[in-house]
């Protein structure tokens, strides 16, 4: 997913498709418009999913052999990323390939 600095190149992920383009605040500047989230939530970041995100990177060093996860840690990370797909992270994170990921496993 994206992070700052924002630009016109690497927006911000909003909460809501439908964050309105206040004052061209989609096409002007940094193309952010997380300066109206506390106008308007549909247009604050979406942080929803970061934790499944780390915990992806992390299965990954895992499985790669680059890091040593415990039973507990893993079961910690596989229970992020579930709860992610379950809320409707699926599109969001199939970046990062969760095919490879299982063929690891």
């Amino acid at each position: 997913p994206p992070h700052a600095p924002w630009s016109c190149g690497n927006k911000p992920k909003y909460l809501s498709t439908s964050c309105p383009n206040y004052y061209n605040c989609h096409n002007k500047e940094s193309c952010s418009c997380l300066g109206y989230c506390g106008y308007d939530t549909r247009c604050c970041l979406d942080t929803r999913f970061d934790s499944a995100v780390k915990a992806l990177k992390a299965l990954l060093a895992h499985y790669a052999g680059d890091a040593q996860l415990s039973d507990h840690q893993l079961e910690a990370m596989a229970s992020d990323v579930s709860s992610a797909m379950a809320a409707g992270a699926d599109n969001y994170l199939t970046a990062f390939r969760i095919d490879a990921l299982l063929e690891l496993a």
